[in-house]
């Protein structure tokens, strides 16, 4: 009877493994960089803009070609506020070599016009369309492990690049991701959007 109980259990432990192999490729494995492409190129095409001057047609295109010359996947861009203007960044998706997950790089160029000795940073998530995470961070104690924001930031041409890791459990999904900055005296100075499908 003993032994019956015994293979059971292990039965049952297999079972629950392997349901729960099963939940995770369903759930948490990601789509290739061409999936992810592909995604983007849908999107781009369903979403209506306001005309571009000459000067963001040219600062846009600039940085696509910058995109395409590293094959690189471009989730979403940068401007100086969120209504849009000339691109000043972009958002990148890109495979972590080392954990062979994926992670978001944040690639900007701009040029600030006075220094910065104070604001704000904030972030808004939506997944598949609902509210998931809506929170403001005090622009100078930005960090994390392999980044810290050093304030005043100084007037003039700025370049900056870092990475953001994705964990590899959050859900399959459409994520659309807003993120602003503001300066000591409450004025938008840098914008994100992104919209990822994982």
């Amino acid at each position: 009877m003993r032994m019956l109980s015994t293979k059971l259990a292990l039965a049952g432990l297999l079972i629950l493994c392997l349901a729960g192999v099963g939940i995770f490729f369903t759930y948490f494995v990601h789509d290739t960089k061409e999936t992810l492409r592909r995604n983007k190129k849908k999107e781009e095409t369903k979403k209506e803009r306001k005309p571009m001057t000459p000067e963001e047609l040219e600062s846009s295109q600039r940085w696509n070609k910058w995109v395409e010359e590293n094959k690189l996947v471009d989730i979403g861009d940068v401007w100086p506020t969120c209504d849009e203007g000339i691109v000043m960044g972009k958002v990148i998706l890109a495979e972590d070599s080392e954990t062979k997950g994926l992670v978001n790089i944040l690639y900007l160029n701009a040029t600030i016009d006075h220094e910065v000795d104070d604001g704000s940073v904030h972030l808004e998530v939506k997944f598949n369309g609902k509210n998931l995470y809506d929170q403001t961070y005090d622009l100078c104690e930005l960090s994390d492990d392999d980044f810290k924001l050093e304030c005043p930031i100084p007037k003039g041409f700025q370049a900056f690049k870092h990475s953001f890791n994705i964990p590899p459990y959050i859900p399959k999904g459409l994520y659309h991701i807003k993120s602003f900055v503001s300066d000591q005296y409450g004025i938008m100075c840098g914008c994100a959007v992104v919209d990822m499908e994982i």
